[in-house]
Order: C-alpha cells, then sequence, then structure tokens
C-alpha cells in the first residue's frame, strides 16, 4: 500500500508542478485516495457492500468534495478561470475582451 500511495503521491506533485508548495497537497491527496478505495475494497472483499463500484465512485466523489472545498476556502470562494489564447494581438487588448466574455 506504501509505494502505491508513494506513486501516485508522485505523480500528483509533478501533475501540481512539482515546486515546495505542492507537496503536502499531493501526500494529502494519494492518502485521501488510497484510504478511500482500501476502505471500498474491504467492504467489498467482507461481503458488506453488494455494489462496490458505486461506493467506490461515492467515496472518490468524497475526496474530491474535500479537496474542492478547501481549495474554495484558500480562493475566498472564488472561481478562477485558465484561458489559453495564442495570438499575435498585445495583451492589453485581450485582456478586456476576455474579461467582457467571462462577464
Amino acid at each position: 500500500m506504501e509505494q502505491y500511495q508513494r506513486v501516485f503521491r508522485e505523480f500528483l506533485h509533478a501533475w501540481m508542478g512539482g515546486g515546495s508548495d505542492s507537496g503536502l497537497r499531493a501526500e494529502l491527496m494519494a492518502t485521501s485516495v488510497v484510504r478511500a478505495h482500501n476502505y471500498v475494497l474491504r467492504r467489498w472483499l467482507r461481503g458488506l457492500t453488494q455494489q462496490p463500484e458505486a461506493e467506490f465512485d461515492a467515496a472518490m466523489a468524497e475526496v474530491i468534495s474535500l479537496f474542492a472545498e478547501a481549495s474554495a476556502d484558500r480562493s475566498g470562494g472564488r472561481e478562477a478561470s485558465l484561458v489559453i489564447v495564442r495570438t499575435t494581438r498585445e495583451l492589453d487588448q485581450v485582456i478586456p475582451a476576455l474579461r467582457k466574455i467571462l462577464g
């Protein structure tokens, strides 16, 4: 289990940019996913669930909601948008148009 968690943590850390600020978050996310997975797996192996796939989906949704709530708390509940645009226009020309589109 530790090896699986380590591999998952390393993937998440790299996916989040690999900076010093993403190490703890990657660790927490990897731990949460592995623990939630193992919780459902144990229930299935013990015959405590007839729908392990549905329970797994619910467990992953719970993990996602925990981290989504934490992200919203850190950002003050504001959503952010990421827009990638390839253009020859100057940035000062593009930003007003993007603001208008995003409302």
